[in-house]
């Protein structure tokens, strides 16, 4: 029989035998699911084919096979499969002397399947059936779990099982199985080594019988405010919750939506209530910056790197150490400077412009943007391979237009800021209501902020002066031709609205927001 057994970096994680073909990658639907951002949803397959196994590679990023790149080949024994920062070698046996290396983590109960209106986690548990009929059972709560006899993590009242007989573990929502100090029989044959176990196996240790169990519970994770973000509609609220979950995690994230939609409070907020929280937030504007001076101000520069360096400074990077780094109108980002960020995101090696020394500082990103990505890419003037690395977690923010029932509370809140006694009145919300808002939050800010100047503290229908009533709203033909872009972009993915969503770039809440706008829901 053979075997992979997986390495990160040089600690092993676990071993498998291959009985079929097996499908590899970040995605919890594939057999063996990798926990990295790096690593491409389906990366690769090994197969059987005849007497041989075969690996073909499916992901952007490639695979090598003993140091060499490769599309797909016939494997030999001990030969070494490198997966991003994973390698795995194919072996024709196993041998168990060495104990896994582990890394901590907190709790690993449920595990984050998905990101849009509704959140999706996937919890586990073990049911232990013995010879007297009993049956319980226990959720995996740790990481590694003994179940044994007496001073097992899970005791069991079978004579036939000794202390940690076996090891349950957890890791991304996937359950495995570990021989400890007794047998484990799976399928009826005994395993070796760390191996996986799905919904309906049935292990037996001693006389006991162990299945796992596992359940996804669909989550609607809502909140009237994230950070200084408030809003009173619930597919907003969605939106707050989802980001009130990515600040859970370390993972790069991607705001998208239209100027003054509140992205920059939405990236502070996702620092504030990250582990991050107590390291530097650092803001950079990619738009703002001039093209020979990008690479300095993103990675620093040493002294003498170019005219006019007359002094060692550090960069974004350096400066957001151990912290996060908001990069606002990402989308302005000119190729070479794509090309720069794309490395360090793929290495983590942050380089001074003019220095040799290779620094780690260990950043998250939040990148921002008003501009159509998908767009810019099908115009070759935006990078697949760096948007698929940044995209990991995103959603898209509303308009002001899409959110014309939280103006009272908006303007309310942004009143607070400007004067704490100022107040106003219903009409002249209502007013407030009947603008097309292009300019979105910023937008109302300064319109408030011109009523208080000229009207006092007390704002009225009459002080409202909306110097943008030019502007029309959307123009019933527009309306038309975008409700005709929608029905054509259901019927192409046969109605299903995550397909629908990812083609033109926008999180699944978002296009349910916009298709409830025109009656399609």
């Amino acid at each position: 029989m053979y075997y992979l057994q997986f390495f990160r970096q040089k600690s092993r994680i676990f071993t498998t035998p291959l009985h079929q073909s097996l499908l590899i990658g970040r995605s919890d639907r594939c057999d063996i699911a990798l926990p990295s951002a790096d690593i491409s949803r389906t990366h690769c397959r090994i197969y059987k084919r005849e007497d041989s196994w075969f690996i073909q590679d499916l992901s952007r990023h490639g695979i090598t096979v003993n140091d060499i790149p490769c599309k797909g080949k016939k494997l030999q024994a001990n030969d070494t499969i490198q997966i991003m920062e994973f390698s795995c070698q194919f072996m024709m046996s196993w041998e168990s002397e060495q104990k896994t290396k582990e890394s901590p983590i907190e709790d690993v109960r449920m595990h984050l399947m998905s990101a849009d209106n509704e959140l999706h986690t996937y919890s586990s548990s073990v049911v232990i059936h013995t010879l007297r009929g009993k049956e319980e059972e226990f959720p995996l709560s740790k990481r590694r779990l003994s179940i044994g006899g007496s001073g097992s993590d899970l005791e069991i009242a079978d004579p036939n099982v000794c202390i940690q007989h076996c090891y349950i573990h957890t890791s991304r929502g996937r359950v495995m199985i570990e021989p400890g100090h007794g047998p484990v029989i799976l399928d009826g044959q005994p395993i070796q080594g760390i191996t996986p176990v799905y919904h309906d196996d049935e292990i037996r240790i001693g006389q006991s019988f162990l299945r796992v169990e596992s359940k996804i519970d669909v989550e609607r994770h809502n909140l009237a405010s994230f950070g200084k973000l408030k809003s009173s509609i619930p597919e907003v609220q969605q939106i707050f919750g989802v980001l009130d979950r990515f600040a859970q995690h370390h993972f790069h994230v991607l705001l998208l939506g239209e100027s003054g939609t509140g992205k920059e409070l939405a990236a502070h907020a996702i620092h504030a209530k990250s582990s991050r929280r107590s390291r530097p937030f650092v803001v950079i504007n990619c738009g703002s910056l001039p093209k020979d001076l990008i690479e300095s101000e993103l990675f620093g520069h040493e002294r003498g790197a170019f005219t006019g360096a007359l002094h060692t400074k550090p960069g974004a990077f350096q400066l957001a150490k151990g912290g996060t780094l908001f990069l606002d109108e990402f989308g302005e980002l000119t190729p070479q400077a794509q090309t720069k960020l794309l490395r360090v995101l793929e290495s983590g090696e942050v380089r001074k412009v003019g220095g040799t020394k290779v620094e780690y500082p260990n950043v998250r990103i939040i990148a921002a943007t008003n501009r159509n990505l998908h767009e810019l890419m099908r115009e070759k003037q935006f990078r697949e391979d760096l948007y698929y690395r940044i995209s990991c977690l995103s959603v898209m923010l509303p308009p002001l237009r899409d959110r014309l029932i939280d103006i009272p509370i908006l303007a309310k809140e942004l009143l607070s800021e400007i004067d704490p006694k100022a107040k106003i009145t219903e009409e002249a919300c209502q007013a407030l209501c009947a603008h097309n808002w292009p300019g979105n939050i910023r937008e109302l800010k300064n319109v408030l902020i011109r009523s208080y100047v000229l009207s006092g503290s007390i704002i009225e229908k009459a002080g409202i002066q909306l110097q943008e009533l030019h502007i029309q709203p959307l123009q019933n033909n527009e309306r038309k031709n975008e409700e005709k872009f929608f029905v054509q972009l259901l019927k192409k993915h046969n109605g299903n609205r995550s397909a629908a969503a990812r083609e033109i770039g926008i999180s699944r809440t978002t296009l349910l927001y916009r298709l409830k706008r025109y009656g399609l829901s």
